[in-house]
């Protein structure tokens, strides 16, 4: 359950997006979406972007669930320092 990420889905053939975000117990619909292949993304913050293929049929309920993985965390120090005279 991951409440707040966000889901982008893109019309393949027509570049039509449309967004959600997932409630608190990490569902999320779009509806009224038109006919066609779509790609679906699901990110959300110190998470790694995941993405999948779905096909929007008529009178069809589709469910597009995603496990997302922590994403790496990198981090740098810079540590200077100037010598006394």
């Amino acid at each position: 359950v991951l409440p707040g990420a966000k889901i982008t889905v893109k019309n393949k053939d027509t570049n039509l997006t449309r967004e959600a975000v997932t409630n608190s117990q990490g569902y999320y619909q779009l509806t009224f979406l038109p006919l066609g292949e779509y790609t679906v993304v699901a990110e959300a913050q110190g998470f790694a972007r995941t993405t999948r293929n779905a096909i929007v049929e008529l009178a069809t309920v589709r469910a597009a669930d995603f496990q997302l993985q922590l994403s790496s965390v990198a981090a740098e120090v810079t540590v200077s320092a100037d010598a006394a005279l």
